[in-house]
């Protein structure tokens, strides 16, 4: 999304596409949380990922920010210890890693934060999916797709959403392959506060 400094409201919307997953039959994780103080190495749950490719899927939770500042290269602009901290840190904010075999480097991710509402219940926005770029056309965007809405029907959400520009024909392609339904218009608009964007914020 193109960024607009302005002190209020920008003039130029944005337009975007909108997909949606609609997930059926929630099913229950019985009630296993991930405890805030274990590390990654030894608490993180692990999806399962068709052999496509030897890789697995990884929830990180608190404590996990150093995996992040590890991977700058997968996010839009470098982490910050503080921002990773509050992300992982607040209930209904996930983030899921794909990690190859044998490495623990993470080659892609995507974040998903729910929300809810009095007359809607909760659902899930696919916030943000990213592989790196030499990792890519292997499925790993897919899988961790339909491991956020797996993880999103154990949670009780009635479906997950995700929106793209109507050109991002690689983005278009994953998030239909992994189950979205057809596309639909969609327009954003933004305000931005402090005339500053968060990948400018210092």
């Amino acid at each position: 999304m193109n960024e607009q400094t302005c002190a209020n409201i920008s003039d130029q919307p944005c337009a975007l596409t909108l997909a949606m997953f609609v997930l059926a039959s929630p099913r229950l994780m019985n009630g296993e949380r991930r405890s805030d103080e274990r590390m990654l190495a030894q608490a993180t749950e692990t999806f399962p990922v068709p052999t496509i490719w030897s890789m697995k899927i990884l929830r990180v939770g608190s404590g996990d920010e150093p995996l992040l500042l590890a991977c700058t290269e997968l996010f839009d602009a470098p982490p910050t210890e503080e921002w990773a901290k509050t992300f992982l840190s607040r209930d209904g904010h996930h983030l899921l890693v794909a990690v190859a075999n044998g490495d623990d480097r993470p080659v892609g991710f995507i974040s998903g934060v729910e929300t809810t509402h009095p007359d809607q219940g909760t659902e899930m926005f696919l916030y943000e999916l990213s592989v790196a770029e030499h990792h890519r056309n292997r499925g790993i965007g897919r899988t961790l797709v339909a491991a956020l809405a797996d993880l999103a029907r154990a949670r009780g959400c009635y479906g997950m959403w995700v929106g793209t520009e109507p050109d991002n024909a690689a983005a278009l392609a994953v998030y239909k392959a992994a189950g979205a339904a057809s596309p639909e218009p969609f327009v954003t608009l933004e305000w931005v506060f402090d005339g500053r964007s968060p990948s400018t914020a210092s």
